[in-house]
């Protein structure tokens, strides 16, 4: 089940991220902010597990998953505000540092709690994908390739 979970959701990350370098300039420019919408929904729901996971009952330091899942937040937001008023790379930069911290402290507090091996490897297998996709995005626009499907 794992395995059919994460390949559901890398499938629009690697649609979109293709989408994104197209030499057609209107696909790209729908595509990348379609990937960058999707990326920010994703990061939010990795963000709202560590709200849940903050709740529970044997939680160590629920402050800092708290402090977790709200900069995820609020890192999404502000990268959905940076794509259309900003535009360029600021929205996918700002959400590839959002992955990097979302994976970051679930790799700390993993240590700390019972959270469950297969949960941990679908988790980053997500944070990984989109993380990737949005820097080879980031990269290939930044030297001018584009691809024609």
């Amino acid at each position: 089940m794992p395995v059919i979970v994460l390949l559901v959701a890398i499938v629009p990350f690697v649609c979109l991220g293709l989408g994104a370098v197209s030499a057609e300039a209107g696909i790209a420019s729908r595509a990348m902010l379609a990937l960058v919408d999707y990326a920010a929904l994703v990061l939010t729901f990795s963000s709202a597990v560590h709200w849940v996971m903050g709740t529970g009952i044997t939680t160590s330091r629920p402050a800092v998953r708290f402090a977790a899942s709200l900069l995820g937040f609020v890192i999404a937001w502000a990268a959905l505000l940076a794509a259309q008023w900003v535009g360029g790379p600021v929205a996918p930069a700002m959400l590839i540092f959002g992955y990097l911290v979302t994976t970051l402290t679930e790799h700390r507090e993993a240590r700390r709690s019972p959270i469950s091996v297969r949960y941990l490897w679908l988790r980053w297998g997500i944070s990984g994908m989109a993380a990737v996709t949005l820097a080879l995005v980031l990269l290939m626009h930044g030297i001018g390739l584009t691809a024609v499907f």
